[in-house]
């Protein structure tokens, strides 16, 4: 048994039953103006090793998990290697598709988002740099 919910304005957590009593990694995030109204930051997978025993092997289960309950549009997600192909669709539907034109990133071969002079994947960089 598992649940999610938010902490405060920006903060949420992840809680699990394990032998009776419920455990908690608090994930850091922040609250958003547009149609995502909050980032969810999960850090690196070096970072990830901080987190407590009971979680350690576990970050892409855990994270999915989350996703599952915070999912986009509505929330983002910040961290090393956290979106996948699922994830990404759902962000190109959101933009309204992709255009004809390639991602003028330096490097990048992939499609610019409709409206956008970058791809998906650096959309979602630039942003994390902001």
């Amino acid at each position: 048994m598992w649940r999610v919910d938010h902490v405060g304005r920006d903060s949420m957590y992840y809680e699990e039953l394990r032998d009776g009593s419920w455990e908690r990694l608090d994930l850091g995030g922040e609250m958003l103006v547009g149609r995502a109204h909050h980032v969810i930051y999960f850090g690196s997978r070096e970072a990830w090793k901080r987190q407590p025993e009971w979680a350690q092997g576990r970050r892409d289960e855990i994270i999915d998990r989350i996703k599952t309950a915070f999912p986009i549009p509505d929330y983002e997600y910040s961290g090393e290697a956290v979106l996948t192909e699922t994830d990404r669709r759902l962000l190109v539907d959101a933009a309204g598709g992709l255009s004809d034109e390639q991602c003028l990133w330096v490097g990048c071969s992939e499609r610019a988002l409709k409206g956008k002079a970058i791809c998906v994947v650096h959309a979602r960089q630039s942003e994390e740099w902001r």
